[in-house]
């Protein structure tokens, strides 16, 4: 996490705000955001540092006061004598930081467990439909083209074309849309998608869903992904470099 202590960026930022404030008193989120003129370079440059810093201090709007964030600000540059000294403000930032973190890794526990409810109750229903196979760990395929040969061993390299979707239908990968196939050895990606790749054959495309804690688990994919989300892969199986003999 990035340290709390503001740049002189964020500090012109959040000084635009403020006089903004002062003589146009919209609360944030409204609709009636006041019209800003943009006519010179030092007024373009100075509404893309506001908009930058905004992105920044987004996931914290939430955590801090912000006619109180302009009034320290307006204090400090005015020469005021700080009402906390530097080691109060350091003590305060590491507080305000270990209760971000906490916060975020509760919400985070609290959306896996979610999901894994979630996602256990659509494989268990997901379960007694024609043609849908379960296999011991909990992986789910059907067969939705039949190839021909060996499978892929654990430790093969193969190519593939597929399409990652989660189980509400949004889509976060697809080669088709790329226009080639996608290169992977076995042995690097998760064990859900590991174990599904072997089971297939060249030339064959099944379905697959796949457990939670056989995808990316309760780390999920940052800013894409759900701790413990289900996930569902339709595959193409093209080619694989090492074959199971057995």
């Amino acid at each position: 996490m990035k340290s709390m202590k503001p740049t002189v960026c964020t500090l012109l930022a959040l000084l635009l705000a403020a006089c903004t404030q002062r003589d146009h008193p919209a609360q944030a989120g409204s609709e009636a955001t006041p019209k800003i003129d943009l006519a010179s370079d030092r007024a373009r440059a100075s509404y893309m540092v506001g908009a930058d810093i905004a992105k920044d201090l987004q996931p914290i709007r939430d955590e801090i006061d912000l006619d109180i964030v302009q009034q320290s600000m307006r204090a400090t540059l005015s020469g005021q004598k700080p009402q906390l000294d530097a080691k109060q403000l350091d003590e305060v930032r590491r507080e305000f930081t270990a209760q971000l973190r906490e916060k975020r890794a509760r919400q985070a526990r609290e959306i896996a467990e979610r999901n894994r409810r979630s996602g256990e109750a659509f494989l268990a229903a997901n379960a007694g439909k024609p043609g849908v196979i379960t296999t011991r760990s909990g992986l789910q395929y059907q067969i939705l083209r039949r190839g021909n040969g060996p499978r892929p061993a654990a430790s093969a390299t193969v190519s593939i074309h597929y399409v990652g979707r989660t189980l509400d239908g949004r889509e976060f990968s697809n080669t088709y849309a790329a226009q080639h196939p996608e290169t992977l050895p076995l042995p690097r990606v998760m064990p859900g998608l590991s174990e599904a790749i072997t089971l297939m054959t060249p030339g064959s495309r099944y379905r697959f869903w796949i457990p939670g804690p056989l995808a990316y688990g309760e780390a999920g994919r940052a800013g894409d992904i759900e701790p413990n989300a289900t996930l569902v892969f339709d595959i193409e199986l093209r080619e694989a470099t090492g074959a199971d003999t057995e």
